[in-house]
């Protein structure tokens, strides 16, 4: 789990989706990438009951991002990866 501190120097506010989903598709730190962590977060969150149509709307948008990249690089999306996955049962 993470927190985030509102006052802190690294913590950025009024990005659109858009470009919190350009981040995330990039981002990349010591506990995997930032689309990777955001599907988790929200996969979790509907197990536990909770749907929070933000977030599910944001992960729409990365993975969306994140086809349009590979699909750029000539790359093929595995029909069983997790965004391919979140994408069909979303």
């Amino acid at each position: 789990m993470f927190a985030a501190d509102r006052k802190g120097r690294n913590f950025v506010s009024g990005l659109t989706s858009d470009e919190i989903a350009a981040i995330l598709c990039t981002a990349v730190g010591h506990w995997g990438s930032g689309a990777e962590y955001l599907l988790q977060t929200v996969d979790q969150m509907e197990r536990l009951g909770i749907r929070d149509a933000n977030l599910w709307r944001l992960q729409r948008v990365v993975a969306c991002k994140l086809m349009v990249l590979r699909d750029q690089r000539g790359e093929r999306l595995d029909g069983g990866s997790a965004l391919h996955q979140s994408l069909r049962e979303r």
